[in-house]
């Protein structure tokens, strides 16, 4: 992978003198000979933060290249690695010319199988929190034309993304543990024989890169515009979250570092300063340093969200106990003497009809993914409808040999199961969790969190519940 220090590449290539009008004469034994330009050449100098950082990336021995040829050499997506010098670049296959005209040359990096002549679709990684990941998220593309009588080409390689580069600053923003780039499109197509780029992919959310004993994060992406309005970073302080919205849309350019410096206070006001680097020289200009409107929200988490709480369209997965419930909502009936209970959708509602059984052998249970909740309070909310009453049981999701046992969180400050009257039409139903108290042992959720609904007793009856929501409050 291309080692990156914090950033840059020079864009330009070398390209030898051509002989294009030549006739087409069979040509053997002259292969073309490669290189990249050797690390201490790419370094460049910006100003991109206070104590001035050196931006560099640097090729290093293994990575890989794509190579086609064209023109006097004919060849598609041949594998090309970096040598132990960091510079020449070997291959067991190499491009040899066939006829006594020009090859025209098309180059690009990180290499992909899936190339072709026509070029090929890169595609940035969601998580780049590790530098492997950061640094193959990087795609650069290079050109050259050689002849048989100058068949070596030095080639440098143009960045066909931006990088995003945010400097954290204020009290709060210097401890951000972690940072997310909102609502980005993940691809890069790019045509060979134009050497044109063009962005596509629904949007995703992308996890930056922390440079070490820095509050410097960065990540590649294509170029685009964000959408005005809509968040672009989510910013981890501890164990709270907060979201930063831009009142206008972003522009990332290709071939460019987007820098911004982003500074949240202790009272949670924000500042926000960004800048724009020129790819080609690595120089930033002052004067395009602007202010963004914007505004910071905490982004509170959702365990069940609206659009799960509503039951349309649901599948609910068949469990016979807790430690086989899956994400998301499970009927849970176990298979017993005397058990006739159901569980099902009905429009944007669940049915618990309740005939026999115990509670753990018949109930509606939500499962959250692991680790999803924080030790913070949580409000339950409900419409609920039918039979004479409702048992709730927040708990600690069970897995074979990690826990198999009931352990419950706080619900209105019982570390039990909480019991609710219900009504013949639906009633609101509002209850506090508090997921930094817990029944026994410690605050864990490894194995997630499951919310289960049932009759309290086994007489038969039935309930309806919809409009199921289970979200972060202060």
């Amino acid at each position: 992978m291309k080692k990156i220090a914090f950033f840059a590449l020079s864009a330009m290539l070398l390209a030898s003198c051509s002989e294009e009008n030549a006739p087409q004469e069979p040509v053997t034994g002259k292969t073309i000979s490669l290189s990249v330009s050797a690390p201490g050449e790419l370094t460049s100098r910006t100003s991109t933060s206070e104590n001035n950082g050196t931006l560099t990336t640097a090729f290093v021995a293994g990575d890989k290249v794509g190579v086609s040829a064209t023109g006097g050499a004919v060849a598609t997506n041949v594998e090309y690695k970096v040598a132990a010098d960091g510079s020449k670049l070997e291959t067991a296959t190499p491009i040899a010319f066939q006829y006594n005209q020009a090859a025209n040359l098309t180059a690009y990096t990180p290499y992909s199988a899936d190339a072709t002549a026509a070029g090929l679709t890169h595609t940035v990684l969601a998580d780049q929190t590790v530098a492997d990941n950061f640094n193959a998220s990087n795609f650069l593309t290079s050109n050259a034309t050689v002849t048989k009588d100058a068949p070596a080409a030095n080639l440098t390689f143009t960045p066909r993304t931006a990088l995003v580069y945010v400097e954290m600053g204020g009290a709060l923003g210097e401890t951000a543990k972690s940072l997310t780039l909102c609502g980005m499109k993940p691809s890069v197509i790019w045509t060979a024989a134009t050497d044109a780029v063009a962005t596509s992919g629904d949007a995703i959310n992308v996890n930056m890169y922390k440079v070490a004993e820095s509050s410097v994060f960065m990540a590649f992406v294509p170029a685009q515009s964000s959408v005005a309005a809509q968040p672009l970073f989510k910013i981890a302080i501890g164990e709270k979250t907060y979201i930063y919205t831009p009142t206008d849309a972003i522009e990332f350019k290709e071939n460019t570092v987007k820098r911004f410096k982003l500074t949240v206070n202790a009272d949670q006001t924000v500042n926000v300063e960004a800048s724009v680097v020129n790819g080609s020289d690595w120089t930033e200009d002052p004067d395009k340093t602007e202010n963004i409107d914007g505004e910071i929200a905490r982004d509170y988490v959702e365990i069940i969200s609206a659009a799960e709480g509503n039951f349309t369209g649901k599948t609910l997965n068949p469990a016979t106990g807790l430690q086989g419930t899956v994400e998301g909502w499970n009927a849970m009936i176990a298979a017993v003497t005397g058990n006739t209970s159901t569980i099902t959708v009905n429009g944007d509602e669940a049915v618990i009809a309740t005939n026999g059984g115990n509670w753990y052998q018949r109930a509606l249970v939500f499962r959250s993914p692991d680790n999803k909740a924080t030790a913070h309070k949580y409000a339950l909310e409900f419409d609920v409808k039918g039979g004479t009453d409702i048992q709730i049981a927040v708990m600690r999701g069970q897995r074979a040999e990690i826990l198999t046992t009931n352990v419950y969180f706080a619900v209105n400050n019982a570390t039990s199961a909480k019991v609710e009257s219900t009504q013949a039409d639906y009633t609101h139903k509002s209850l506090t969790v508090d997921f930094s108290k817990i029944s026994t042992g410690d605050v864990d959720f490894s194995t997630g969190v499951t919310v289960s609904f049932y009759a309290k007793d086994n007489a038969q009856q039935t309930h309806y519940i919809k409009n199921v929501t289970l979200t972060e409050i202060e």
